[in-house]
């Protein structure tokens, strides 16, 4: 009775597949057959996910975590702990922002809901779930993990001692980047001058070398004088970049860029401050 009914089930599969676009069945494991042997046609959760991946915005990469290790590895750990796992301590913030990420779940479940059922939100509840989806205010968070803006030649640091250079930059199908860097000074292995890196094994930008020249006319001429302007247009971009460079290593090697990052900090600290007053002047 059993083998009838699946049988019976399955030629009702397979009738309806032929008459719907299989790619468009998210849930079904690709090439799966509709026949009596015994083989999985469920899609696995990795599959599903690298595929939800591959077309999520950035507000649900957030909800689905923005790697397969985050998205399925943490959770998947801690259902299968082992007996001399060390657990971390969770603070009552970390219970509260998983308390707050389940509405934001919720909301992009009914965000891609509308979408799939063609029914019209609401105008006001629409730009909610829109806000939801776009990830605003977490957008800056993917790229420093995923996607940061680095161009071939520019100059990078990973803890405020070394400098790297990048030399390619490799997009993968979910819109990720990877970067080739060579180590210029102070590699963390000194055998291995040069490797791939994620964005978020790489620290603040030194030098963008598309900015070179613009670096050079704004921040150079006005500190050594106008003569310098005639010499900075004889000069090619790639001169520029070489002398930039020469400097950005010995900053390194003098152990100054610890402190130029700080002072860049406090510049910025301190126009937030003003901003600050000046407003609260004008409301007065």
């Amino acid at each position: 009775n059993f083998t009838n009914q699946s049988k019976d089930l399955l030629n009702k599969c397979n009738a309806l597949v032929k008459k719907l676009d299989k790619n468009k069945c998210w849930f079904l494991k690709p090439g799966a057959t509709f026949d009596l042997k015994d083989q999985p046609i469920i899609s696995s959760y990795r599959q599903r996910y690298k595929k939800a991946l591959s077309i999520a915005t950035d507000g649900e990469k957030i909800v689905l975590g923005p790697t397969y290790k985050v998205g399925y590895g943490g959770s998947s750990k801690s259902a299968h702990a082992l007996i001399d796992e060390h657990f971390k301590d969770y603070s009552f913030e970390d219970v509260k922002h998983a308390i707050h990420k389940i509405p934001v779940i919720c909301l992009n479940i009914l965000q891609r809901a509308f979408q799939l059922s063609n029914i019209e939100c609401p105008k006001n509840f629409k730009e909610i779930l829109e806000c939801a989806a776009s990830g605003e205010g977490a957008t800056i968070g993917i790229e420093n993990v995923t996607r940061r803006k680095l161009d071939p030649g520019d100059l990078v640091t990973t803890d405020l001692s070394d400098v790297a250079e990048v030399l390619k930059v490799h997009v993968s199908p979910y819109g990720y980047k990877s970067y080739y860097v060579r180590y210029l000074i102070n590699p963390k292995i000194k055998e291995i001058s040069e490797e791939w890196l994620p964005p978020r094994y790489i620290g603040p930008c030194l030098l963008k070398k598309k900015d070179i020249r613009t670096l050079f006319t704004q921040k150079v001429s006005p500190i050594i004088g106008d003569k310098s302007i005639d010499w900075i247009q004889k000069q090619s971009d790639d001169v520029l970049y070489e002398h930039a460079k020469t400097v950005v290593i010995n900053m390194a090697k003098e152990g100054h860029l610890k402190l130029f990052f700080k002072a860049k900090s406090k510049i910025k600290t301190a126009d937030m401050s003003s901003g600050k007053r000046l407003k609260h002047g004008n409301n007065q």
